[in-house]
C-alpha cells in the first residue's frame, strides 16, 4: 500500500505532465491563418535585406507607403522555423508556445493539483477559437510570464528585474504588449487593495486549526483550496483573446481587457 504522503507527491508530479502534454496536443492546429503567407514573406525579406521594413515593399496599391512592422521579430521567427523544420515545424513551436502560458497560469494557482488542472483546461478551451501559428501568441504567453514575475517578486525581488527585458522583446514580437501596462496597473490596484483590506479581514476568515502562509499577495491558508484562482486566469486570458480576435476595434473592448486584469489578480 502507498503512503498517502507519497501519493499526494506522485499525484502532484503527474498531473502537471499530464496537463502539459494534454495542452500541447489541444494546441497543436495546423498553420491555416490566412496570414501566415505575409509574415513568412516579411520575414524572409528581412532576412534577405538586414533591414526592417519602414515601407510597404510588397502591395501592388500601397507599395512604399509608410509601415510600421510590428512583429518583425515574430516573422523572422516564424520564417526561420519554416526555412529549416517547414510546417510540422511551426506547429510545434506555436503549439509549445501557448502551452506555456497556459502551464505558467496553472504554476500560478492555488488548490488541488486535479481542480486546478480541470479549471486551466477549461480555460484553455475558452480561448481555443485562437490557437496556431500566429504572432498574438507570443502575447498570450509573456501576460503569463508577466503574472508570474509580478507574483514571484513579492518574495524574489530579484526577478522583477527581469520585466523590462521581456516588455523589450515583447514589443518587437506583437502589438499586444500595449497589454503588459494594463497587467501592471491591475496588479497595482490589487495590491492597494489588499493594503486597504488588511490581513485582519483575512484572518478572521481562516480557521485557527489551518496554519497560514505569507505570500506576496497577502496569508493565505496553507494547502487551501482555491481552483477560482486558475479559472479566474485562464477564463479571463480566454476572453482576452476571443474578444481580440472577434472584435479589436470595440471601445467595449479596452473595459473588457481591464475586468478581465482585476479578475486575474484579484480573484
Amino acid at each position: 500500500m502507498i503512503p498517502p504522503v507519497r501519493a499526494r507527491l506522485s499525484l502532484s508530479k503527474i498531473f502537471p505532465a499530464v496537463l502539459f502534454f494534454g495542452l500541447l496536443a489541444m494546441t497543436a492546429r495546423p498553420a491555416v491563418d490566412p496570414d501566415l503567407w505575409w509574415h513568412l514573406r516579411t520575414g524572409q525579406w528581412i532576412m534577405e535585406t538586414g533591414h526592417i521594413p519602414h515601407v510597404d515593399p510588397f502591395s501592388f496599391t500601397r507599395a512604399g507607403n509608410p509601415w510600421v512592422a510590428h512583429e518583425w521579430l515574430s516573422e523572422v521567427t516564424f520564417y526561420e522555423i519554416w526555412k529549416y523544420s517547414g510546417e510540422a515545424g511551426l506547429i510545434i513551436f506555436s503549439a509549445i508556445v501557448t502551452t506555456a502560458g497556459f502551464m505558467l497560469l496553472y504554476l500560478r494557482s492555488l488548490g488541488k493539483a486535479s481542480w486546478t488542472a480541470a479549471v486551466v483546461t477549461l480555460g484553455a478551451l475558452a480561448s481555443a477559437p485562437t490557437w496556431g501559428v500566429r504572432p498574438q501568441m507570443f502575447t498570450f504567453a509573456l501576460a503569463s510570464l508577466l503574472l508570474w514575475l509580478l507574483e514571484s517578486g513579492g518574495e524574489k525581488p530579484c526577478l522583477l528585474l527581469w520585466i523590462p527585458p521581456l516588455f523589450l522583446l515583447w514589443l518587437n514580437l506583437h502589438a499586444g504588449f500595449a497589454f503588459g501596462p494594463v497587467l501592471l496597473v491591475a496588479f497595482c490596484l490589487g495590491l492597494i487593495a489588499e493594503s486597504a483590506i488588511g490581513e485582519n479581514a483575512m484572518d478572521q476568515n481562516t480557521p485557527p486549526a489551518v496554519p497560514r502562509t505569507a505570500g506576496p499577495n497577502g496569508v493565505r491558508r496553507a494547502g487551501a483550496f482555491e481552483p477560482q484562482r486558475g479559472a479566474a486566469l485562464s477564463l479571463s486570458a480566454g476572453c482576452f483573446c476571443v474578444r481580440q480576435e472577434c472584435a479589436p476595434s470595440s471601445s467595449n473592448g479596452s473595459r473588457l481587457i481591464f475586468i478581465n486584469c482585476i479578475i486575474c489578480h484579484c480573484s
